[in-house]
C-alpha cells in the first residue's frame, strides 16, 4: 500500500481570543496496492484530529483551538502512518492575528458645577468634550439621571462635544447632585458628575412699614422720616418711587442695606 493525501499542507487564521476557525478535510487514499490500514497523530496542542485511524480511503478533519494563544504564526504537522507503507506529512500553519483594540471614552472636564439663583435665570451651559482614546469606531450615546439636566445632543459618533445645561426651575435654595453618563458599544461607560448650587433669592425688608404725617393747611411741611431698608441673601440694587405728587422720596436708588 502507498498513502495518498490531499491537500499537502494546510493553513488556518484566527484572532486572538476569538472563534476557532472553519475544521478542513484531509483525503486519504491508497495510491498502491493491498489493504492500506492507516493511522493519524499530530504534533501540536492546538491541534486536532478526527477518526485517529481507519481503513482504505477515508476523510481526517483537522481541527485548530485558539485557546489562550496569543498573535503570532504557529507550527504543526500531520502524520499519516500505515503498516508497510512510507508515512506522510503534512504541515499545517496556524495564524493567530492580535485582537482588535476596543474604543474607549474620553472625557473633558470630568466633572461640571452650575450656580444660579432661586428664580433667577439658568446659568450658561457647559460642554462635555468626548475623544476615543482606544481603537476602532466610537458610536457613544448620553444619558442623565436629574431632572434639572439635558443635553444635546444625545448620540454621535467618534470624536465630539455634548452640551449641558441645568433649569432652576421651581428648584429651592440647596445643593443638587446629578450624573452623565457615557456609553458607547464595547467601551466602558464613562459617568459625569454634575453639581448645581442654587443660592437663596435676596430680600428685602422695610421698617416701619407704613408713614404716617400730619400738617397744618398752609403751614410748614410735616418733617421727614426714614424707612430702614435692609437686604440678605446677597447683594441687592434697588430702586424705589411714589405715586403721589405731594411725596418726595431720597434717595432714589442704592445697593444693599440703607
Amino acid at each position: 500500500p502507498a498513502i495518498g493525501m490531499s491537500p499537502t499542507s494546510l493553513s488556518f487564521t484566527a484572532q486572538q481570543g476569538g472563534s476557532n476557525p472553519a475544521a478542513k478535510t484531509l483525503t486519504i487514499s491508497n495510491t498502491g496496492g493491498g489493504t492500506l490500514s492507516w493511522s493519524a497523530s499530530d504534533s501540536a496542542a492546538w491541534l486536532s484530529l478526527s477518526p485517529a485511524s481507519s481503513t482504505g480511503n477515508g476523510a481526517v478533519t483537522a481541527s485548530v483551538a485558539t485557546g489562550t494563544l496569543t498573535a503570532g504564526s504557529y507550527s504543526g504537522t500531520i502524520t499519516l502512518s500505515a503498516t508497510g507503507a512510507t508515512s506522510v506529512t503534512v504541515p499545517v500553519t496556524f495564524t493567530v492575528t492580535a485582537a482588535p483594540i476596543p474604543p474607549a471614552i474620553g472625557m473633558s472636564p470630568t466633572s461640571l458645577s452650575f450656580t444660579a439663583q432661586q428664580g433667577g435665570g439658568n446659568p450658561a451651559p457647559q460642554t462635555l468634550n468626548i475623544s476615543n482614546r482606544g481603537g476602532g469606531t466610537l458610536s457613544w450615546s448620553v444619558s442623565n439621571n436629574a431632572t434639572w439636566v439635558s443635553h444635546s445632543p444625545t448620540s454621535g459618533t467618534g470624536n465630539g462635544v455634548v452640551t449641558i445645561s441645568v433649569t432652576t426651575g421651581s428648584l429651592t435654595a440647596g445643593t443638587y447632585n446629578g450624573v452623565v453618563t457615557l456609553s458607547a458599544t464595547g467601551a466602558t461607560s464613562v459617568t459625569v458628575p454634575v453639581t448645581f448650587a442654587v443660592t437663596a433669592a435676596p430680600t428685602v425688608n422695610l421698617s416701619p412699614s407704613s408713614l404716617s404725617y400730619a400738617a397744618t393747611q398752609g403751614a410748614a411741611n410735616p418733617g421727614n422720616q426714614n424707612i430702614s431698608l435692609t437686604t440678605s441673601g446677597g447683594t441687592l440694587n434697588w430702586m424705589v418711587s411714589d405715586d403721589a405728587a405731594w411725596l418726595a422720596v431720597s434717595p432714589t436708588s442704592g445697593s444693599g442695606s440703607s
